[in-house]
């Protein structure tokens, strides 16, 4: 079970697209639609995350496994960090594994966490509690998903409905095509 502790923080967010740079890219001028092009934004790179099993802006997991296995592979890459690894005793409390037992490397864009060796641990669906940062920090991020949550923000805001009556509207693939190079397809 994945739960999303810490979300991405609007820095962050900003850092990657902003209100600015999209209305930019759209040629809008005012304020008026800062609200709504904001919205969009994060509904943009939701989107992306969901289409590339991947986390974009950097957020805080934390991972529940009922047991160790001498190979985790992880979800949300990139992973930034491993913030800490836990497993539960007989009282049902949490203690922390020390960081030299375990590794981290990386196999066709999917991190992956490596044990020397791991304990057995009480039988619990939550038996093992893996908390970790991933997404792409603002200098590394790569430009044509930059570029691809331009012009899907600049979609969003264009056709604000759900249909279109009588209007042709064009798909242009290799837009998408950006998104699959991205594709984590292991999850």
């Amino acid at each position: 079970m994945l739960v999303q502790k810490i979300a991405a923080i609007q820095d962050d967010i900003d850092a990657i697209l902003s209100i600015a740079d999209a209305k930019s890219f759209m040629r809008i001028i005012g304020d008026d639609d800062n609200d709504l092009i904001g919205s969009m934004i994060k509904s943009a790179i939701t989107e992306a995350n969901d289409r590339t099993n991947r986390n974009l802006v950097t957020a805080t997991f934390e991972l529940y496994l009922p047991k160790f296995d001498a190979e985790i592979e992880l979800p949300k890459n990139p992973i930034k960090e491993i913030v800490s690894i836990e497993y539960m005793d007989l009282e049902g409390n949490y203690t922390a594994l020390d960081s030299t037992n375990y590794y981290l490397w990386q196999n066709n864009g999917v991190d992956i966490l490596v044990f020397d060796y791991y304990l057995d641990v009480v039988e619990h669906k939550k038996a093992v509690k893996i908390t970790f940062k991933s997404g792409f920090l603002a200098a590394e991020f790569p430009e044509d998903l930059k570029q691809w949550l331009k012009v899907r923000v600049s979609t969003l805001y264009e056709y604000r409905e759900q249909f279109l009556l009588g209007v042709a509207i064009a798909s242009v693939p290799h837009v998408d095509a950006v998104l699959s190079r991205y594709k984590i397809r292991t999850f």
